[in-house]
């Protein structure tokens, strides 16, 4: 949000954020993709002024309890081209979302997410939906940083 959100979109989310009463979770990694970030085969296709959100996301962590996602998917081209990658915001309870959760061996909590035909407005994508792949790569960098950080602080 902070890296690639509009003015409308960080005023509406961050305040809530910082206060902890909206929660966010990442809705990046695939089966089998590995660590390939423009490995995406989850789609948003364009329908009107609006896009229809399918796929499946593994591993996201606090995905059970987050009130919105952060769902990256593929508004044009194959599974594995650098372009037509696209990050959306996607309220938890839409129509369509199904949530498996799990404790993960970390002591975290995370979920496997299915998104069907998940309907979100145009004004619901994160920058520009046909190039996220830089943003998402931005967002995971910033992410391995601050976990080895906490990694360091909590363990010295």
């Amino acid at each position: 949000m902070r890296r690639g959100g509009s003015a409308e979109q960080k005023a509406a989310h961050i305040p809530g954020i910082i206060d902890g009463s909206k929660t966010f979770a990442f809705a990046q990694l695939e089966k089998n993709s590995r660590y390939d970030l423009s490995d995406v085969s989850a789609t948003a296709k364009k329908k009107g002024n609006a896009y229809a959100i399918d796929g499946e996301k593994f591993v996201v962590l606090n995905g059970e309890s987050a009130d919105t996602f952060i769902v990256t998917a593929r508004t044009r081209g194959g599974q594995r081209d650098k372009s037509g990658i696209g990050v959306f915001l996607v309220p938890a309870n839409a129509k369509g979302i199904a949530k498996k959760g799990y404790p993960t061996q970390d002591g975290l909590h995370a979920a496997d997410v299915t998104f069907t035909g998940v309907e979100v407005g145009a004004d619901a994508a994160i920058g520009d939906p046909e190039n996220g792949l830089a943003l998402i790569e931005r967002v995971v960098d910033d992410a391995r940083t601050a976990m080895v950080r906490r990694s360091r602080r909590d363990h010295g």
